[in-house]
């Protein structure tokens, strides 16, 4: 599952995966959270905005079904 694989990478990074997420969605997010936390890894970048773009996919079939 998506959240599986997002929860892995909060394990190994910590809030920064929950910034660079927000970001990807469109949110024009400066800090997350209040303090100063590290940086992302390019993979793990990628491999989140591919979490990010599956769900998106995803909902985007989920609504048209239903409409």
């Amino acid at each position: 599952m998506m959240t599986d694989c997002i929860a892995a990478l909060v394990k190994k990074f910590g809030r920064p995966v929950y910034r660079e997420g927000l970001r990807m969605m469109g949110y024009n997010v400066k800090v997350f959270p209040r303090w100063e936390s590290g940086e992302l890894t390019e993979g793990a970048k990628a491999e989140l905005e591919d979490i990010v773009t599956k769900a998106r996919i995803g909902g985007q079939a989920k609504a048209s079904a239903v409409s």
